[in-house]
């Protein structure tokens, strides 16, 4: 077959509606949450391992691959997989024009890098960088071959069988691959083959899902639409890329790689639930929040649900991590990354303000707003490039305390905006900020104290971790019954409820003992 009956034809945002879009959100958010929270565990192991295998400086170049690959991939990709995901009515041609386009543009992507790995080694000073980019250049040829089946699994929230694909590859690529080369002294480019082997496998499996026509079509109507908003949603992201890379690029640039790959570590480590979970909600948010795009009002409440349930939950979890950093790094790192330790309390600040930001940049960008969205950019990234300036030569801790100042001027820029534009007051969003500062009020203060009783007391390096651990999940428990988290916990609930996510066996019961029972209204 081609496409499945609902992706053949015309679907409107009336119609997702109508086949109760919100169970559909939920369902999705817990099965993007599941892969998210797999993906971390693998990622875990997988760092635990790779740290003790490998010297930091193959971190280093690998992270120098990294953003280089990344830049590329903006023009590689064009935007098209969200011009999919977006567009209130799509059709076959259009799912053609964008498979083409995609394949095209790896292709292209993929000799641009190869042929150019001289010149962007010499920027960064590092001539081993050579061999990485051509070893990463063809993931562009596997993501442009994917991204369309990839954003169609998206567009009709089919995360369900999207999970089980990415759990699979991810295991597969990371550990079944990169440890093994990495054992066998591959060096650096046991990093890279972990990727390149995660990413074809993802490939594989998604167009087994989603066997859409990969036939090309010559009708320019099918890719005018698609160009425009890619190529405004390519743009927008390219300067979230530059704003996302440009500490590492300086750092890369004015440092060497072992300093590069503690301070790579140590961003990781302390954005390990913003990178999983939050892009796993951004996934299944995104085309939520298109199908309700012309409904203001809606949005509106959805956008303050959403940003308030998270804020409450993932917030008090970065203070854990911030408090307990030098346990956390002994863990999963292993001898030889202090100075990673003492970036993460730093890094765990600008990923909390990150989170809320990336929200509503997502409701933005789902309304189409990407003018408004590419100014606030470029006023976030003149000043995130002047901070650092004033940051070169001045230690780690000046460039990460710069990330923490751009990152709160994007906030301020792009939270304004979302806020004028839905018409929300200034009350409902205080009921996204205080519930989260309550809940990081109780969770930070517990974990430290149980760090302090631990620390001297000669217990093993594992036991200590565990009671932090502990001590932090009783302690968002405790929170969540504290009054400013009555509406929290009710619309979380609600949601999980719809979706049918807590009604029996062991799942109602953890819901229960980290909830407590239902607010009334």
């Amino acid at each position: 077959m081609t496409l499945p009956d609902d992706v053949a034809r015309p679907i409107s945002a009336e119609a997702a509606r109508d086949h109760d879009l919100t169970r559909r959100t939920v369902s999705g958010l817990q099965w993007s949450a599941l892969s998210g929270l797999a993906s971390a565990v693998i990622q875990t192991v997988y760092t635990m391992v790779m740290s003790r295998l490998l010297e930091p400086r193959a971190f280093g170049l690998m992270a120098i691959g990294l953003v280089v690959v990344n830049l590329t991939g903006y023009f590689a990709q064009l935007g098209l997989g969200r011009a999919v995901i977006q567009k209130p009515e799509l059709h076959d041609d259009e799912v053609r024009a964008a498979f083409g386009s995609s394949v095209g543009l790896g292709l292209i992507a993929a000799g641009v890098i190869w042929g150019l790995a001289p010149v962007f080694a010499d920027l960064f000073t590092e001539p081993d960088a050579v061999g990485v980019l051509r070893a990463l250049s063809p993931m562009f040829v596997l993501l442009g071959l994917g991204a369309t089946a990839d954003s169609l699994l998206r567009r009709y929230l089919r995360f369900r069988v999207r999970t089980i694909a990415g759990i699979i590859s991810f295991g597969v690529g990371y550990l079944g691959v990169g440890i093994p080369m990495a054992a066998a002294g591959a060096g650096v480019y046991s990093l890279v083959g972990a990727v390149l082997s995660a990413t074809a496998l993802s490939t594989v499996m998604n167009y087994a899902l989603v066997r859409h026509s990969i036939r090309p079509t010559v009708r320019l109507d099918a890719y005018r639409p698609l160009y425009s908003f890619g190529s405004r949603i390519s743009l927008l992201s390219l300067t979230q890329y530059a704003g996302n890379n440009a500490d590492t690029a300086a750092v890369g640039r004015f440092e060497v790689a072992d300093l590069l790959g503690q301070y790579n570590r140590a961003f990781y480590l302390a954005n390990l639930p913003m990178q999983y979970l939050l892009l796993s909600a951004s996934q299944v948010l995104f085309p939520s929040f298109s199908a309700i795009q012309g409904d203001a009002d809606r949005l509106g409440r959805t956008y303050l649900t959403v940003s308030s349930i998270a804020a409450a939950i993932v917030l008090p979890l970065l203070a854990g991590i911030g408090v307990a950093a030098d346990d956390i790094v002994r863990v999963l790192l292993g001898p030889g990354w202090e100075e990673a330790a003492s970036l993460v309390p730093l890094f765990v600040v600008a990923a909390g303000v990150k989170l809320l930001t990336q929200i509503a940049s997502t409701v933005a960008e789902a309304r189409g707003e990407l003018n408004a969205l590419l100014t606030r950019q470029a006023v976030y990234l003149v000043a995130f490039v002047a901070l650092l300036i004033g940051a070169s030569s001045r230690g780690l801790m000046a460039y990460a305390a710069a990330v923490i100042v751009a990152e709160l001027v994007r906030h301020l820029l792009i939270v304004g905006h979302v806020r004028r534009s839905l018409e929300l007051g200034r009350r409902g969003l205080a009921a996204v900020y205080v519930p989260a500062i309550v809940t990081v009020a109780v969770v930070a203060p517990a974990v430290f104290g149980v760090r302090v009783l631990v620390e001297n007391g000669g217990l093993p390096l594992l036991v200590r971790f565990s009671s932090e651990a502990l001590a932090g999940a009783i302690a968002l428990a405790a929170a969540m019954r504290l009054p400013p988290l009555r509406s929290v916990r009710r619309e979380l609930l609600d949601r999980l409820d719809q979706a049918r996510v807590a009604q029996h066996g062991v799942v109602r019961s953890v819901v229960v003992v980290m909830l407590g029972p239902r607010p009334t209204r």
